[in-house]
């Protein structure tokens, strides 16, 4: 007999803490002993690799963040957030390509150039992507996408109130709309510079 409903156990970034699972039964005849015999039990584990969606290596892609809808963009050698009522007539310039830098971790290329970070500050670097270039690609539980910088070991955030980039945030608010969870879409080839969700 099925006992109970699924349970989604959740695992959140603040400090790295899982539910765990385990079988009981509590005696309620009022009698001493009693066994319980459980014949199987079955863990589902929907994204055994941690993505719900893989990273979109080789693609270009908008990057949208969760808290406003602004966008990251860049051109003429630095970097910004575009506001979400601008995003489609900016559409090129919020496109970055995704390059494989192994393990997980993304150098991200807007043009020539690739997303930096130095001191905590975020710019844009040309030549080949080291530590400074490289973000270590995560979901959380909700699908949203935080990156954390190799550099600092801290989020890419975008500053709701300022829209300031830096790379110095400890990690998403519960509430997610602290400006460090992003969602990603692919970049229309075939509508010019729009940007279309995937």
């Amino acid at each position: 007999h099925a006992l109970g409903d699924p349970f989604v156990m959740i695992f959140q970034l603040k400090t790295f803490q899982g539910v765990r699972y385990a079988l009981f039964h509590y005696n309620t005849g009022g009698a001493p002993g009693g066994f319980a015999d459980f014949d199987s039990l079955t863990v589902d584990e929907p994204h055994p690799r941690g993505l719900m969606r893989p990273i979109p290596y080789g693609a270009s892609i908008a990057l949208t963040v969760l808290s406003d809808g602004s966008a990251l963009a860049a051109s003429d050698g630095r970097l910004w957030a575009v506001g979400a009522e601008d995003l489609r007539a900016r559409g090129a310039e919020a496109r970055f390509t995704v390059e494989d830098c192994g393990l997980g971790r993304v150098a991200l290329r807007a043009g020539g150039a690739y997303v930096s970070v130095r001191e905590g500050q975020v710019t844009l670097q040309v030549g080949d992507p080291g530590e400074a270039e490289t973000f270590q690609w995560t979901e959380t539980p909700y699908g949203d996408l935080v990156l954390l910088s190799l550099a600092t070991h801290r989020l890419l955030r975008v500053d709701p109130e300022t829209q300031a980039i830096a790379a110095n945030h400890a990690g998403p608010a519960p509430v997610r709309r602290d400006g460090s969870c992003f969602t990603w879409h692919l970049a229309s080839s075939e509508e010019g510079d729009q940007i279309a969700p995937a």
